[in-house]
């Protein structure tokens, strides 16, 4: 059942008249540091080395390069350039006239690369600053003194660095060589598990091979206890460069020295990709990609950067729809707009995970609590909360104050409202005075979206970081429906789809007890029939609903549609609550009127 959302369609029909605006103009060039990871060189058949298209890399460590037109207008014809470089610095484009382009930077310094391009309306240029340098680690590992000659990061940033002391990330190689992690571990692990690792022979530059190699540190033939120890003892350079550190992330700081323009910051989930993204093991990644925060099906803030920063658009839509926007939600003192910016990559691992901050589990940019614009407030759903934040409906409130008024183009919740539907937010929807009742999936289900939805099925497209809770794949030319149903199982018993659990009663009035979410869809058809374009199994949220022409009735009728509808769980998240609205908004407008009995008198009885 589809509807028309007239308010993603002012959102895109804004940046449409941004793009038209620019195309008018002319074209406009852009530049990307494509982040590679393990998996995607793996799968394009080369054989260099991966990147995490940070800004900032390690001398000899290859940088890839992509060009488009920034409106997507079909280019004819690019020519790459090193604009300038540093002194004695003889680096080479690997070409020129592609979209993609590679090189190595040869010294430490910067490097510009310019872009120019050509389309059928005219031409344009770019440019790209690439900051060489070498590593320097953190400075504090093993119990170490940081060295500011070298400009270790602990010296600037202490309370960050006391932060990430306290991560996984920071003892993960400490205690892989030890055997404390996996008796698999092997040489092979150690790259992701260090700083600045490429064996590439242009890649000297400090990193953890380079160092390793120097001092003849070879890896141990046993993973004991006192491995570590005798690294931080006899190798005290190679433990400045062991764990996953700051410049993992940042790139190397040896240029940095206090000067931004030296060092990378970036919510981009390919920084993670350099060492989540490599099958069969490492698949977070993986599964992101074919999640809607990952594949693009969501919309994550495309064009914003057109935006001023004081514009309301911004302040609405980005908190949600942009990386950088959500973690200044998150972590106002953060400024993440301010230092980043809005950016247009997806909702990637950083926006959740808070790479220095270990206070809570998973490193999650974890609430206490989620105020609904409605307004209750959410303390249940555990590691759930963080999903909350944004999966809910946004309208002051709620559905009552919306229908009031006859002159909004747009009348709906904010699509995705499942938190309100869980807790069964009365205060969201329209009652017409009566009581609702609740499913008791909020009250027995510890951690809300994150048990169900994050269940692991052995897939990556269904469960843990796809988030999906269904899928489908093509097998002998048959389509079949795969549902996670993993948390699913334990209250309901054995059942392989949703649709094995069967509803109590015909809910829909068609004739036939079916499945419960089949009913909730039943419903869902029943009302949109008694809506505007009547008749019809679909409501149209613009004309002439939302006019002058609706009436209240019909108006808060269909605001308990779209809560159900936006919902997308077919009624799972909250059946009872789910089944109840529909009801009473169906009764609502047959009758024209619903309201609760009223006891007149009591009658004595007779005898």
């Amino acid at each position: 059942m589809k509807v028309v959302n007239v308010y993603f369609l002012s959102i895109f029909a804004f940046l449409f008249l941004i793009s038209a605006s620019g195309l008018a103009q002319g074209p406009s060039a852009a530049i990307t540091v494509e982040a590679l990871s393990p998996q995607e060189i793996h799968d394009m058949g080369w054989t260099s080395h991966p990147s995490t298209g940070l800004k900032t890399v390690g001398q000899g460590d290859l940088v890839y390069l992509s060009g488009k037109e920034a409106g997507d207008e079909e280019v004819t014809s690019y020519a790459w350039s090193i604009q300038s470089m540093p002194a004695g610095a003889a680096a080479t484009l690997d070409s020129t006239d592609k979209a993609w382009t590679t090189f190595a930077p040869d010294t430490t310094g910067q490097y510009v690369i310019k872009l120019a391009i050509t389309t059928a309306t005219g031409a344009a240029e770019a440019s790209v600053t690439i900051t060489s340098a070498h590593y320097v680690g953190v400075g504090i590992v093993g119990g170490l003194t940081p060295d500011f000659a070298k400009g270790q990061c602990a010296l600037c940033h202490a309370a960050n660095t006391a932060d990430w002391s306290e991560t996984g990330h920071a003892t993960m190689f400490e205690l892989a060589i030890d055997g404390l992690k996996s008796s698999h571990y092997n040489e092979g692990c150690v790259e992701c598990h260090t700083v600045g690792f490429n064996e590439s022979p242009e890649a000297v530059n400090g990193g953890f091979d380079d160092v390793a190699r120097n001092l003849g540190w070879a890896f141990p033939d046993t993973l004991q206890p006192g491995n570590w120890a005798n690294i931080v003892a006899n190798f005290k350079p190679l433990a400045h460069v062991s764990n996953i550190q700051c410049e993992n992330c940042h790139g190397p700081g040896s240029q940095h020295f206090g000067d931004p323009a030296k060092i990378d910051i970036t919510l981009d989930a390919g920084v993670c990709g350099r060492c989540h993204e490599e099958e069969p093991y490492h698949v977070k990644n993986v599964q992101w990609k074919n999640s809607g925060h990952g594949s693009g099906e969501t919309w994550e803030g495309e064009g914003l950067r057109e935006i001023e920063p004081t514009d309301d658009f911004r302040t609405e839509c980005a908190y949600c729809h942009s990386p950088t926007g959500f973690v200044e939600r998150v972590d106002p003192a953060s400024k993440a707009l301010d230092r980043i910016g809005l950016t247009g990559e997806p909702l990637g691992c950083a926006a959740c995970h808070d790479p220095h901050d270990a206070t809570n589990e998973y490193q999650l940019r974890l609430p206490l609590g989620v105020q609904l614009a409605s307004g209750p407030m959410i303390e249940f759903g555990g590691l759930g909360r963080l999903c909350m934040r944004c999966h809910q409906d946004r309208r002051v409130g709620g559905g009552e104050a919306y229908a009031k008024n006859p002159t909004r183009t747009y009348r709906g919740p904010h699509h995705s409202n499942q938190t309100d539907m869980l807790a069964g937010a009365k205060e969201a929807v329209i009652t017409f005075g009566m009581v609702l009742p609740n499913s008791t999936h909020k009250d027995v289900i510890e951690n809300s979206c994150v048990d169900c939805h994050m269940a692991e099925t052995g897939r990556d497209d269904l469960g843990e970081h796809s988030w999906a809770m269904n899928t489908t794949e093509i097998v002998n030319g048959d389509t079949l429906t795969h549902d996670n149903v993993t948390a699913c199982v334990e209250c309901h018993g054995p059942m392989t789809s949703f649709e094995d659990i069967k509803a109590r009663e015909d809910y829909d009035g068609d004739g036939t007890i079916e499945a419960a979410t089949a009913e909730v869809e039943g419903l869902l058809d029943e009302v949109a029939k008694l809506l505007p374009p009547y008749g019809e199994p679909t409501v149209d949220i613009r004309d002439p609903l939302w006019n002058m022409e609706g009436s209240l009735l019909q108006r808060q009728a269909a605001w308990n549609w779209a809560f159900v509808d936006y919902d997308h769980s077919h009624g799972v998240h909250n059946y009872q609550f789910a089944v109840a609205l529909l009801k009473i908004s169906r009764a609502a407008l047959m009758y024209g009127v619903l309201s609760p009995g009223v006891i007149t008198g009591i009658l004595a009885a007779m005898a």
